[in-house]
């Protein structure tokens, strides 16, 4: 199954494509541990640890700012620890277009500003609204559960 890769600004990703998922025998979760230990000890005291795939859910109602110039250097500063997850071209074009399904839903209920799915070196990346931490994309976000790439039995 596909983590949730709803993933903020273009320097924060859970890139999907080339690569494999751990190096030095480190699985996606440690992998994912600790970038999100760099995060946390470069000034984003709450960022949270990763699902079992090595993945951080973003969600705007978690603490974390993720346009703050502060995210943005912590991000960019442990961009090499980034969990990649290997897809198969099919399973990549999967992703893409649950990441369609749900930009869609999250603009017909009102974040008009959602951007569309960019892909990166191989990998997916999607960016978050300016809107993020509002009371409405937290209202969007739950409409559109369903729709989160990801979310088992949703959407597609």
């Amino acid at each position: 199954m596909l983590a949730s890769l709803l993933a903020g600004t273009a320097l924060l990703a859970a890139a999907c494509g080339g690569g494999s998922a751990g190096s030095a025998g480190s699985s996606p979760y440690a992998k994912g541990l600790a970038y999100s230990r760099c995060m946390r000890s470069n000034g984003v005291a709450n960022y949270p640890d990763p699902n079992a795939q090595g993945v951080v859910p973003v969600t705007p109602n978690n603490g974390v700012d993720y346009t703050s110039p502060q995210f943005l250097q912590a991000a960019k500063a442990c961009r090499k620890l980034a969990v990649t997850i290997t897809m198969t071209a099919q399973q990549r074009q999967q992703a893409i277009s649950q990441f369609l399904k749900y930009d869609a839903c999250m603009r017909s209920h009102g974040i008009t500003d959602m951007p569309d799915p960019s892909t990166v070196g191989g990998g997916i990346m999607q960016g978050i609204p300016n809107d993020a931490n509002s009371p409405q994309f937290t209202a969007a976000q739950q409409a559109c559960r369903s729709f989160e790439p990801g979310v088992s039995g949703g959407g597609s």
